[in-house]
């Protein structure tokens, strides 16, 4: 008898004491053969489980349906508000996009200019971008030659610091301004060390043989002639002494002053010895001088 195609559905029953019991065949994933020639284990062998989760990360889970009904409600979602923000303009054209910020780009199917609108309470600005890379603003200003102006404007100031001896590490603002940092930091040592070296005061001190004159003691002292700032002091006077006719010894310190010549650096001392009297002859006067140059 011949082998016929297709195949006969049926069910098998075991007899028992209590009846006839339908039978259920061992059977194997590997051994069962599919329409297409695979076997059962091959075609989903590998699937441990249905998920429903959309933050699974597993490659063995297979997705149930209510993952792929929430999944279309979400894409149902996306696509709503898209087409709130994206439209095609008037002309059928162009693409407009509206931010939520309210910000609008607009890109132009005919010369392929990309635009962005900002509309604020003040207005509507827009920067436009053509086919060729450059950017215009508003007023139809290009930022290409706007940001080429502003760098001309650095190297004209990195060139200067140059010429001041320092140059900078590259021609940027922050290369430019730590270099005019450096030629500020540089003039104000430079400035510091000159005036420590000319302005810290110098210190003269000393004891000489003073004078005799008619009234009065003298003490001529040079130091350096033109000066502005000069003091001076008397700090001490020895064996100034005076007597009168009665031949008893008096001593008398009336007045002192000092001056100083810028003309020829003298600075005089002088100490002035009032009365009807005869003064010695060995007085010594110390003094104290202090001078800036």
């Amino acid at each position: 008898m011949a082998i016929v195609s297709g195949y006969q559905k049926m069910k098998d029953y075991i007899k028992q004491s209590s009846g006839y019991k339908l039978i259920s065949r061992w059977a194997n994933a590997n051994t069962l053969e599919c329409d297409d020639g695979k076997t059962l284990q091959s075609k989903v062998g590998g699937i441990s489980g249905i998920s429903s989760s959309l933050t699974a990360n597993s490659t063995t889970q297979a997705a149930s349906t209510n993952l792929t009904n929430q999944l279309y409600q979400n894409l149902t979602q996306l696509k709503n508000d898209f087409s709130n923000v994206i439209r095609f303009d008037g002309e059928g054209t162009n693409i407009d996009i509206t931010s939520p910020d309210n910000i609008q780009w607009e890109i132009d199917a005919y010369n392929s200019d990309l635009r962005f609108y900002n509309i604020g309470a003040d207005g509507i600005r827009t920067i436009t971008m053509n086919r060729d890379g450059d950017i215009f603003d508003s007023y139809g200003n290009s930022l290409r030659n706007l940001k080429q102006s502003f760098q001309d404007g650095v190297n004209a100031l990195r060139n200067k610091c140059i010429s001041c001896g320092v140059t900078p590490s590259d021609s940027t603002p922050t290369g430019v301004s730590n270099a005019i940092q450096t030629i500020y930091n540089n003039r104000y040592n430079e400035g510091y060390n000159a005036g420590q070296s000319t302005y810290t005061p110098k210190i003269l001190e000393g004891t000489g043989n003073a004078t005799r004159n008619a009234t009065s003691y003298s003490l001529n002292v040079q130091i350096p002639a033109g000066l502005t700032y000069v003091c001076a002091s008397i700090t001490d006077v020895q064996d100034a002494s005076g007597y009168d006719d009665s031949a008893n010894w008096k001593l008398w310190s009336v007045s002192t002053s000092w001056s100083y010549n810028s003309g020829n650096g003298i600075v005089s001392f002088n100490i002035g010895v009032g009365g009807d009297t005869y003064i010695g002859s060995n007085a010594k006067i110390s003094y104290k001088i202090m001078y800036v140059g």
